[in-house]
């Protein structure tokens, strides 16, 4: 990992994070993203805008045929970790 400046600058973040499981989850993305935003988007809350849209949201309903996960999951970034 040689992020650099941009990786410098998380730590002032990442030190006043208190929680101990959001701690370990980042010790465990550092294994497996490649930039400092990857990493970043492990702590970081959700925008504004998400939570300004959320009660508007519609919930999936699954058509005749049943659930699709590709409808579902489309534009979903995830990934197993272990804590």
């Amino acid at each position: 990992m040689a992020w650099g400046a941009d990786g410098l600058r998380l730590l002032p973040e990442i030190g006043r994070i208190e929680d101990v499981y959001l701690l370990r989850a980042i010790h465990e993305g550092l294994k497996r993203v490649s930039t400092p935003e990857e990493l970043r988007r492990i702590y970081q809350p959700a925008s504004q805008e998400y939570w300004r849209l959320l009660p508007t949201a519609e919930p999936y309903r699954p058509g005749a045929s049943g659930w699709h996960l590709s409808a579902i999951l489309s534009g979903v970034e995830c990934a197993l970790m272990e804590v």
